[in-house]
């Protein structure tokens, strides 16, 4: 038990020297060349997990929940591939970015390409909004008061109009 707070004390007084911060990416950020996107997560609808793939020659998988932040860091003349796997019944409703040095192209309602165009360092925050098709907004008590009210008035309506046809 005791050589392994030893080695695991070793571990972290490397990477803390080295200046890696436990960050993740292709370690070209040192030399302040590369690009990092942040993936945050937005979910209309019941709370659930959603699996990301994430692509630059070296692929790997993250699960984020509403309002997860992911931040990652890639190579630069290198592409970025961004895909969400879908649960079923949901939908990627829209894609957000808020670039700088960064290129971005949609993949079909499932995902992203980001470019990193600035070889000095380009920075990108990328919402991703879910939305469950099945939680349809229904009307509430008041909207079902309202229609029965309105249906209310027109009946009457046809009913005063009939009357007065009767009468002449």
């Amino acid at each position: 038990m005791k050589k392994s707070n030893t080695i695991l004390t070793i571990l972290l007084f490397v990477f803390f020297t080295a200046g890696a911060f436990f960050t993740v990416g292709s370690g070209n950020e040192a030399w302040g060349q590369g690009c990092t996107i942040d993936i945050v997560k937005l979910i209309q609808g019941n709370n659930e997990s959603f699996e990301f793939t994430l692509d630059d020659g070296k692929p790997f998988q993250i699960f984020l929940s509403d309002g997860d932040v992911f931040s990652y860091s890639w190579g630069p003349n290198t592409d970025l591939t961004i895909t969400e796997v879908l649960p079923v019944g949901w939908r990627l409703d829209d894609v957000v970015c808020f670039n700088d040095g960064v290129g971005i192209t949609d993949i079909d309602s499932i995902g992203i390409i980001a470019s990193c165009e600035d070889l000095n360092g380009g920075h990108t925050e990328c919402i991703f909004v879910n939305v469950d098709p099945s939680a349809i907004p229904t009307l509430s008590e008041w909207g079902m008061i309202a229609a029965a009210a309105g249906l209310g008035l027109v009946g009457m309506f046809f009913a005063i109009r009939r009357k007065r046809a009767q009468a002449v």
